[in-house]
């Protein structure tokens, strides 16, 4: 159920919403670069036995944990309207990130260069076969940086701040 569906159904009146995608997941803890490894490194236990993958266990600790275990994140909503918490806590990490090419995650990960859209799961495992040091670590440049925002709170700020000017565009 949507946001809104759910909030109108339990009193909200408004005549406009505003959906807002937030995927901070703000923390002080310093990343090391990740290591080139071609494995999987994942946040669904489900995901993990389908790729023979690792699983990482969700935490408050998990973007350290997953930028620890190195190699690729593999981010695989199944909908549109899945939950940002594992999001969040994947692009803070700064692995490179392989997403279903069907998300809504796919164009951010594209655009910010820090990983690679899949129409499914058995082109990730080729990918991963074929990756080479080199390509991982342009990668991970670019993760790194989306990283960095996500765990300052860049995000949030960016939407208050947006938030703010459509207000007073409105006045």
């Amino acid at each position: 159920m949507e946001a809104g569906t759910f909030l109108q159904e339990h009193g909200l009146r408004v005549s406009r919403l505003a959906y807002l995608n937030v995927w901070d997941q703000k923390s002080d803890v310093v990343l090391t670069s990740p290591q080139f490894r071609r494995q999987l490194v994942t946040l669904d236990s489900s995901l993990a036995d389908q790729t023979a993958g690792l699983w990482v266990r969700p935490s408050v600790t998990a973007a350290y944990d997953l930028n620890a275990a190195g190699g690729y994140a593999l981010l695989w909503p199944s909908t549109n309207n899945d939950s940002g918490i594992a999001a969040a806590q994947v692009l803070a990490s700064g692995l490179p990130v392989l997403v279903n090419r069907a998300s809504y995650l796919a164009r951010i990960v594209e655009r910010a260069g820090m990983g690679i859209a899949f129409a499914d799961l058995a082109a990730v495992t080729a990918y991963l076969a074929r990756s080479n040091a080199e390509d991982y670590q342009a990668l991970v440049e670019n993760a790194g940086r989306l990283s960095a925002f996500v765990r300052a709170g860049g995000f949030t700020s960016h939407a208050i701040s947006q938030a703010v000017a459509d207000i007073n565009r409105l006045k």
